[in-house]
């Protein structure tokens, strides 16, 4: 009998390590799937996949000053650089408006802002600097917007409004937005200029540059910006972890009612406002 039993549990140890083994080897292929899929995910998809209300606004925020922003009736895109390929612009599908704060390479690329032009058939507003590089390229009425500081242009609803920006460009801009009732501050990579304090109280969300590699941005000025326009809340962007970590203890201590909105690249977020 125990010659037979040996035998019984040897064949069903036989039997039972592979199984393990085969169970083990799917879990970790299913994990791995799932963690790959996570960590491949496209973000422009997951945007879109977002659906707003009323005073919410869903931020895809794509490095530096790089932004889509979708209210519950329009789309626009700030500053997109040459971070949006002609296949992440079919996944948004529609955008009322592209806007250009001034014409240097981390803010605006003459090639991919036309190919965005031309698949969303939308407006382009712009500063001096970008205009110069569009102008021979976007010929139909009413699709390339020169802005001047101080000057506001409506477009189906949308409301923008620019603002002279402290930055070493040609003629660049800040730009005050207001979709769908929500009113947002896009200050480009600018240092604080005094005409802010018109819109005192007037901005639900700013996007505020904190420093590098910006010659004129800075924690300190940041600051200044969010005690002229005294923001519902606040987005961080252009700037170093120590430059975000710096800005968000000067506002911790400046006794500002506003919040700090953490949002990472390439992760679109929903805010209520």
């Amino acid at each position: 009998m125990r010659v037979g039993g040996r035998r019984d549990l040897k064949r069903f140890s036989q039997f039972l390590i592979p199984l393990v083994i085969a169970v083990f080897a799917i879990a970790a292929v299913v994990l791995f799937t799932q963690f790959t899929q996570r960590k491949t995910e496209n973000p422009f998809k997951s945007f879109s996949e977002i659906q707003v209300g009323e005073r919410e606004i869903s931020v895809l925020f794509l490095g530096e000053s790089t932004f889509v922003l979708k209210t519950v009736r329009h789309t626009i895109i700030i500053d997109p650089a040459s971070k949006i390929s002609r296949d992440d612009a079919k996944i948004l599908g529609k955008v009322d408006a592209i806007l250009i704060t001034h014409e240097h390479s981390d803010h605006f690329v003459s090639g991919a802002t036309l190919n965005l032009h031309q698949e969303f058939n939308c407006p382009v507003i712009v500063n001096k600097g970008a205009y110069e590089s569009l102008k021979n390229s976007i010929s139909e009425e009413g699709k390339l917007i020169l802005m001047n500081s101080g000057e506001t242009v409506i477009l189906d609803g949308i409301i923008v409004e620019a603002v002279e920006a402290d930055h070493p460009a040609d003629s660049p801009l800040m730009y005050v937005v207001t979709l769908d009732d929500i009113t947002i501050l896009h200050a480009s990579d600018s240092g604080f200029v005094q005409s802010l304090e018109r819109f005192s109280g007037r901005i639900d969300l700013a996007l505020l540059p904190i420093g590098s590699p910006s010659p004129s941005a800075s924690p300190s000025d940041a600051l200044e910006m969010a005690r002229a326009v005294m923001p519902k809340k606040i987005i961080m962007m252009h700037g170093s972890a120590s430059e975000f970590s710096e800005f968000k203890d000067l506002i911790e201590d400046s006794g500002l009612n506003t919040a700090i909105e953490e949002v990472e690249a390439s992760k679109p977020r929903k805010i209520s406002l």
